[in-house]
């Protein structure tokens, strides 16, 4: 057991640590990168003790514990819906008719826990797509629900679930539909990018959340940060519209700056990018088109052109301001990468 975890075990037995205090969290994703299966089994009994203030620990449990561990912690779902998420992650099967309740029925954030759960598990003996048929073309919707199409066996849900967001699903409730077709393997490739990179889809933005759905889905799509960078390149170079030149910056910025949280993605098939926060600094911002120095292009082209705002009320400059912001956290998280090496 790492010694990180006895302080942490200390902390909630004094009562020091409350679920969203930032030394948990960071606590949290280091016994996450680096614990194991010790690290889990004692950090079980202190989750159960008090689930609703766990959140912290959640990860950890799913990604180091074991089948006993799920089943624990389904007990808890009363006191703390995320639980849900953890049971499928460790492919608890047992839940599955459990986990599908809460995603048609229970409140917003047991229906996202209850899916991203059930997205690990085969979902024997529920009919998705009939639900999937139920809610397609509406606007707002159990948000993750699209994420399970892959459980349907139907590739032409990759179409349809771009339809969906193009046309009809509102920006706040667009996630699922993106991560969907980042689910749906090669069959949805194409869909994803397409939606990944459209203006209409704004998955850059923090607000709506989407952007965490949109680093998910990339690295579902075993798109690291020489592979985004690389879309990046072909979409700006395709593209004719300034303003959707200008809203690739906000796309690659955003989902690189959330990927720089470090934050746990609860998907199997999210495979970490593989480069280094030194790696991914250069391709961003050295060699031939450094981003920060392309990106002044093209927002003075969109300026050219009458484009003033990304969406209205957020001036163009705030594609700047993302640039550098990145770059910025980058450098730190090059320097703090340097002295861990040493």
């Amino acid at each position: 057991m790492l010694e990180i975890t006895r302080e942490l075990i200390d902390r909630h037995a004094r009562g020091a640590a409350g679920g969203y205090d930032v030394w948990v969290r960071a606590a949290g994703r280091a016994i996450r990168r680096n614990g194991g299966a010790g690290d889990a089994a004692a950090l079980l009994p202190v989750f159960l003790r008090d689930p609703a203030a766990g959140h912290a620990l959640l990860p950890v449990l799913a990604c180091h514990g074991d089948p006993a561990t799920a089943a624990a912690l389904l007990g808890a779902r009363e006191r703390n819906p995320e639980v849900l998420h953890a049971v499928g992650y460790l492919g608890h099967e047992d839940a599955t008719l459990i986990l599908w309740d809460q995603a048609l029925h229970g409140d917003w954030d047991a229906q996202c826990a209850a899916v991203l759960g059930l997205v690990h598990l085969r979902c024997d003996g529920v009919d998705v797509g009939a639900e999937l048929r139920r809610h397609e073309g509406r606007g707002l919707f159990p948000e993750l629900l699209p994420a399970l199409a892959v459980k349907t066996g139907d590739p032409t849900w990759a179409e349809r679930l771009l339809d969906w967001g193009t046309a009809w699903a509102s920006t706040d409730c667009n996630g699922g539909l993106l991560l969907g077709l980042a689910l749906l393997g090669d069959a949805g490739r194409e869909a994803f990018d397409l939606a990944l990179w459209s203006p209409g889809w704004e998955t850059w933005s923090g607000s709506t959340g989407t952007v965490r759905w949109a680093l998910r889905g990339a690295l579902v799509a075993g798109l690291g940060v020489a592979g985004l960078r690389e879309r990046f390149d072909a979409h700006v170079t395709a593209a004719t519209d300034p303003h959707d030149r200008a809203n690739a910056v906000l796309v690659l910025t955003g989902v690189l700056d959330c990927w720089l949280d470090d934050q746990w993605t609860g998907l199997r098939a999210a495979a970490p990018p593989p480069e280094t926060k030194e790696r991914a600094y250069r391709l961003l911002f050295e060699g031939d088109a450094p981003l920060d120095g392309l990106a002044e292009r093209l927002v003075e082209e969109a300026r050219d052109s009458g484009h003033t705002e990304v969406e209205p009320g957020l001036p163009i400059g705030v594609v700047l301001r993302r640039v550098h912001d990145l770059r910025r956290r980058l450098d730190d998280a090059v320097r703090h990468e340097a002295e861990l090496t040493a």
